[in-house]
């Protein structure tokens, strides 16, 4: 959600109760700050401008589908009015938590990957760098089928999809950079994931019906949670052979 009683960039409270596109951060991703620069905050000026002009509230709704971006990191719902007199604004447009593509847009650099959001019908285009051109095997998909997100905690999305047919899915999470911890496995394999629409994720899912499951397990953490394992194990054992020699004492 979108809350525009508050100052986006600058206040956190939205953030402590919901997925919020705003919120404080002294060191934003840059390409996250690239996002606001040039297309999140145009974006909310334009919504201003319709809340301001809109003659009904079908003209209203309907005018939230030119907002690509908001769209695409699926803001569901706009906050709307004066602090402790808010109303919410559903917008019908946001695209979900993941959706399948029809076309991929091969784009050469980043400045290409941001100038094509609002030039792009992001619901059935995907914009990719070509950096990762090859971990597509194709660039042309149908986009029918369906993805759904089933449960969702902070380290791990799981998704059931049901493709017919090769298809590219899109998924409204952020993009950290490659080797940073999250992976990406269908039925338990693990497969690649990639940028696409400049700040989001993506990956090819094979035709049928899948379990699609995300999870962030940076080499760090998992090098750490061994470590802890078995220094907690001869710590154990530690313990346990002095209680042992101790005892022995007293025989």
């Amino acid at each position: 959600m979108l809350d525009l009683t508050v100052n986006t960039f600058n206040s956190s409270m939205p953030s402590f109760f919901h997925n919020h596109i705003g919120g404080y951060h002294p060191a934003k991703l840059q390409r996250y700050q690239d996002l606001i620069d040039l297309h999140i905050e145009p974006e909310i000026q334009q919504l201003n401008g319709f809340l301001q002009n809109f003659t009904s509230d079908s003209s209203l709704t309907n005018s939230l589908s030119v907002l690509s971006v908001l769209n695409m990191l699926n803001t569901k719902y706009f906050i709307l009015g004066q602090p402790g007199k808010e109303m919410p604004l559903p917008n019908p447009f946001a695209m979900g938590n993941a959706w399948l593509v029809h076309d991929v847009k091969m784009v050469s650099t980043p400045d290409d990957e941001i100038a094509e959001l609002n030039k792009t019908n992001l619901k059935q285009f995907a914009i990719v760098n070509q950096e990762f051109d090859s971990k597509l095997t194709q660039k042309q998909f149908d986009g029918n089928g369906s993805i759904k997100l089933t449960s969702y905690s902070p380290n791990k999305m799981v998704y059931e999809a049901n493709c017919s047919g090769n298809q590219l899915a899109v998924f409204s999470e952020i993009w950290y950079g490659p080797d940073l911890g999250w992976h990406i496995s269908i039925d338990g394999k693990e497969v690649d994931l990639i940028r696409a629409n400049y700040v989001l994720r993506a990956c090819q899912i094979p035709d049928g019906k899948h379990q699609v499951v995300m999870e962030f397990k940076p080499n760090s953490f998992m090098f750490g949670k061994n470590l802890s394992m078995i220094c907690s194990v001869l710590l154990i054992g530690l313990m346990g052979f002095v209680a042992y020699k101790e005892l022995m004492k007293f025989k």
